[in-house]
């Protein structure tokens, strides 16, 4: 749902041809402007907001509510000469400015119009909000309090933190709050209130409980990971690299970890994708593609977009979040336009499959690898913050190392672009996260 914020419209057109009975800027005449602020939305009020800093009498000024459709024409609208201006369902589709007429302090004449508002539709239903805590109710960790509206939310919220339904007394009025030894075995909850973008007062509403707090556990990392996901509805996530022509790798092996929430848009679950291409990107061309489910990991035969092998079948199952080491090796030393490369696929050191790259068209794909891609969703998905997170990726070319990555080096949140580590990406950012990795027995 598209949400428009409350904010002021600024105006700003001063005309330049309004004529010679109206003082026009220089000779240390500084010219009024007019703004408006209000929702644009059929039934709420528009405020016209005039600026002088000659002075002026606000009962002197005269109104002039104006509307202009979608081809441009503009009419003035039949008896809205006040300062506010009520919305019409006539008003629908068309967009709103507002003309200021006045004498100022110093005697000047002045006539500014404002700049129209965005196109007026029907007000949204208003949907309660919602907030949960996010992180981990570990002893010196942070947690975060995330509201859900899909009215959207002002920057007006405050935040009341509790252990076990009591308020913590030393919690800053904030969404962040670090846990501390103080809140060992209780849980944690959040309150806020705040004014949503239909400026409707929400709450106070409360989140569910995290899980009684503890202290840090081990095998616990802070880290900086690739973070991938899809939240357009005419596209997917994605993070590409593609080494040059000359650079095309005909032997070697890729390497990395990976995490991946439950992936759902909806009720619909949804894949994340480790692909390696040869000189063709389309799905059935890939030299190797695995399809990562919510429960199973699977090898994307040569349809391409719907076909799995059902000779590999299940190459190894999946649980949401679970850290995995993959490696992925390949061989086109013997490959042709008829014969595919060679491929293993290796998850958590053991290896789970080797096999003749399923690529619809050998051809593409005889001169080994040049493209690595890892892809979340789909076209038709969006799924909010759930994300397929990528760590410690190598790519080796024989044996020499080509490509190697720990995100460690870039700032928090900054997205992988082309110049900032030679990607292509879309939704794919840097985030400092906390992984669980297995320790050893």
């Amino acid at each position: 749902m598209k949400t428009k914020l409350a904010l002021a419209i600024s105006s700003i057109l001063a005309l330049s041809s309004c004529g010679e009975d109206f003082k026009q800027e220089g000779d240390g005449h500084s010219p009024g402007s007019v703004d408006i602020s209000g929702l644009p939305y059929s039934g709420r009020t528009l405020t016209a907001n005039v600026t002088d800093s000659d002075g002026f009498s606000e009962e002197g000024v005269v109104y002039t509510w104006i509307s202009t459709n979608a081809n441009g024409t503009q009419t003035d609208i039949p008896d809205a000469t006040s300062k506010t201006y009520e919305l019409l369902d006539t008003d629908l589709e068309n967009s709103i400015s507002v003309k200021a007429s006045y004498t100022d302090n110093d005697g000047d004449a002045e006539l500014s119009i404002s700049a129209p508002t965005e196109v007026i539709e029907a007000e949204p239903a208003h949907v309660a909000g919602t907030v949960a805590i996010e992180g981990y109710a570990w002893v010196g960790y942070e947690l975060t309090a995330v509201i859900d509206d899909p009215n959207g939310v002002s920057d007006d919220a405050s935040y009341e933190w509790f252990a076990n339904d009591q308020p913590i007394t030393d919690a800053a009025d904030s969404d962040i709050y670090t846990v501390t030894e103080n809140e060992l075995g209780k849980t944690i909850t959040v309150s806020t209130t705040y004014t949503d973008a239909l400026l409707l007062p929400e709450g106070p509403h409360t989140s569910a409980p995290t899980e009684a707090v503890e202290p840090e556990p081990a095998g616990t990392e802070k880290t900086k990971v690739a973070s991938i996901t899809d939240n357009s509805t005419s596209g997917n996530g994605q993070l590409r690299y593609k080494f040059s022509e000359e650079d095309i790798i005909s032997k070697g092996k890729m390497t990395l970890s990976f995490s991946k929430d439950d992936l759902f848009s909806g009720e619909t679950g949804k894949e994340a994708y480790l692909t390696l291409f040869g000189t063709n990107t389309t799905n059935n061309d890939a030299l190797v593609d695995i399809r990562i489910g919510n429960t199973a990991m699977k090898v994307r035969d040569a349809a391409g977009t719907s076909g799995y092998n059902d000779a590999l079948g299940e190459i190894a199952p999946y649980t949401a979040e679970e850290w995995v080491d993959v490696e992925i090796t390949w061989d086109a030393t013997a490959a042709s336009d008829s014969v595919t490369p060679k491929v293993t696929v290796t998850i958590n050191g053991v290896e789970v499959a080797d096999f003749d790259s399923l690529g619809s068209t050998p051809s593409v794909l005889a001169s080994g690898v040049q493209t690595i891609n890892f892809k979340v969703g789909d076209s038709g998905s969006v799924m909010g913050r759930s994300a397929l997170r990528i760590d410690d990726l190598k790519v080796y070319a024989a044996d020499v190392i080509v490509l190697e990555d720990d995100f460690e080096s870039y700032a928090d949140e900054s997205e992988l672009t082309a110049e900032n580590g030679g990607y292509t990406g879309i939704e794919a950012v840097v985030d400092e996260i906390v992984a669980i990795r297995p320790t050893a027995e």
